[in-house]
C-alpha cells in the first residue's frame, strides 16, 4: 500500500514499551557489545535523543567487484564511509540499519514519515526516512550523535555487487537527496540541510586529493567518478 519502510519501523515503535527504541536491518548483525553499548549512551546522557551507529560491509563474495570500491562511497550499500567521524560527537546522519531514539520524543514527533523508505512505491520508492527523520531532529534542536564505536555488520549479498546495482544504488540516493533538501529547504535550519550532501562532497573531495597522484588507486579513483557522476545525474531528477 506504497507506506513504505517508514511503516514498519512506526508499528515497532508503537509496540514498543522501552524508553529507548533501537533499530536493524533484517541483514544487519550486530557486534557483540551492540545493547551493551547503547544502553551505556542513553544512561550517560539524559539529553541525548538519538544515536546513529558505525555500520560495516559483510561481503559475501571476496572475489566481488565491491572489494575494490573506495571506503568513501560505502553509503551506496547503507554503510559508513570513512570521512565519518572516527569519535563519538554530535551529528545528524546515518543508516537505519544502526540507530536508536528516545521512544518519547519519536512519539513527540509523530515517528517516521509514512511513504518514505523500501516499499513507498512501486515506480520509484524514496528513501531516507531516517535522514529524514534526523532533520526533523535536528531542527528541533534536540541531540542526536554518531557513535563508531556502536558496531553493526551489514551482510551484502553478491546480486549487490554489480555494476547496475551500484549505479542505481548512487542515482538514488541522489534522487532522495534532492527531494528531501527541496522539502526542508524554507523551514529547516541551515546546518541541518548541510548534512545531507555535505558528507558526499567531502568524501568526494578527501580521495580525489588522495589518490589523483597515487597510479595504484586508479580503480578506486574510477569508482568514485563514475558513482558521483550517477549520483548527481540522480539529484537532477526533478520528478
Amino acid at each position: 500500500n506504497d507506506k513504505g519502510l517508514a511503516h514498519g519501523r512506526n508499528i515497532g515503535l508503537l509496540l514498543s514499551k522501552a524508553d529507548v527504541v533501537a533499530y536493524l536491518d533484517d541483514d544487519a548483525i550486530p557486534s557483540r557489545n551492540w545493547l551493551n553499548r547503547l544502553r551505556l549512551l542513553f544512561e550517560r546522557d539524559k539529553e541525548l535523543t538519538g544515536v546513529f551507529g558505525n555500520v560495516q560491509p559483510w561481503f559475501m563474495d571476496k572475489s566481488c567487484i565491491c572489494n575494490k570500491m573506495p571506503t568513501e562511497i560505502y553509503w551506496i550499500f547503507s554503510c559508513t564511509p570513512s570521512y565519518m567521524p572516527n569519535k563519538p560527537e554530535t551529528f545528524y546522519r546515518g543508516f537505519g540499519t544502526n540507530m536508536a531514539f528516545r521512544r518519547e520524543v519519536l512519539y513527540k514527533l509523530g515517528g517516521f514519515k509514512i511513504g518514505l523508505g523500501v516499499g513507498s512505491s512501486k515506480k520509484g520508492w524514496i528513501g531516507g526516512e531516517e535522514t529524514e527523520l534526523a532533520l526533523r531532529l535536528c531542527n528541533k534542536k534536540y541531540k542526536v550523535i554518531y557513535d563508531p564505536n556502536l558496531i553493526v555488520y551489514h551482510v551484502i549479498l553478491p546480486s549487490r555487487c554489480t555494476l547496475k546495482y551500484i549505479l542505481g544504488r548512487a542515482y538514488h540516493v541522489g534522487r532522495t537527496n534532492r527531494i528531501l533538501m527541496h522539502r526542508y529547504s524554507k523551514y529547516t535550519r541551515k546546518e541541518c540541510k548541510s548534512q545531507i550532501t555535505l558528507g558526499f562532497l567531502k568524501s568526494i573531495a578527501k580521495i580525489t586529493l588522495r589518490n589523483t597522484l597515487n597510479i595504484k588507486n586508479a580503480e578506486k579513483l574510477l569508482f568514485l567518478i563514475v558513482a558521483s557522476i550517477s549520483f548527481f545525474l540522480g539529484m537532477l531528477n526533478r520528478r
